[in-house]
């Protein structure tokens, strides 16, 4: 997975959590709700971290290779 692709991971990650928070503020939420909610703040934790690796090996002058960045 390369930046751009871990980028719209994250995009589509923001979009589902905010979704869910709106039905959670509603009450709305079905079961696991709570429970999605908290993987995708492990999947964005995740996500972001390898975004940053990405660019720091850039910023160090090396190509990032995908399969390492994970």
């Amino acid at each position: 997975m390369n930046e751009e692709e871990i980028l719209r991971q994250i995009g589509m990650l923001l979009n589902e959590r905010h979704e869910l928070l709106q039905k959670a503020q509603r009450y709305e939420l079905e079961d696991g709700g709570h429970e999605r909610i908290r993987a995708i703040g492990v999947e964005l934790e995740h996500s972001w971290d390898m975004v940053r690796r990405y660019r720091a090996k850039r910023a160090n002058g090396l190509e990032p290779d995908a399969s390492k960045a994970a």
